[in-house]
């Protein structure tokens, strides 16, 4: 074989790599567009599956989403296309409930690790930001301890900390064991 005609098989299996390269990009491309409609394909198709997902009602949802909408929402640039307020809370939401490395969570949300790192700690920020009321007086204390009680039955208690384990440390001299 000549000089030429090897170069030029050389060439043409490079070529042949590099389209075969484009073409898994494409198909991962493609995988994580299907991806991004997940929340509309489960409220669709299996609504309890919705609820099992983010682990939230619908309605608990969007309402949460349109408090903290303001503070979330992001403008597209010529470049690419912003994450949407609702695939920024669904995935602040997983984080969250799951307790997911952003590696993990790249993959059922289609976002990148470096993003979600800051996506969380915005969304976090903002829901703080718009459903935080801690009260400030005793007898506000007082209030939230006496619905707690009224609507669950359960007594000097001000709230649920819900699907974490907290190791709480006994009071020095208190005689717990």
């Amino acid at each position: 074989m000549s000089k030429e005609a090897a170069c030029i098989a050389v060439i043409l299996a490079l070529d042949e790599e590099e389209e075969k390269k484009n073409c898994e990009k494409k198909d991962l491309d493609e995988r994580f567009v299907q991806k991004k409609n997940l929340l509309q394909e489960l409220l669709v198709s299996a609504p309890s599956d919705y609820n099992k997902y983010l682990r939230m009602d619908r309605e608990s949802f969007m309402g949460l989403l349109e408090k903290t909408m303001p503070l979330i929402v992001k403008m597209d640039t010529k470049l690419r296309e912003c994450i949407s307020p609702s695939e920024r809370l669904s995935s602040t939401i997983r984080f969250l409930a799951l307790g997911q490395t952003f590696q993990e969570l790249m993959f059922t949300t289609a976002i990148s690790p470096q993003s979600l790192g800051r996506i969380i700690i915005e969304t976090c920020s903002s829901v703080i930001t718009k459903l935080n009321k801690i009260p400030k007086r005793e007898n506000e204390w007082l209030e939230v301890a006496t619905g707690f009680e009224r609507t669950w039955q359960f007594p000097h208690c001000i709230g649920p900390i819900d699907g974490k384990h907290v190791k709480i440390k006994k009071p020095i001299g208190s005689g717990s064991y």
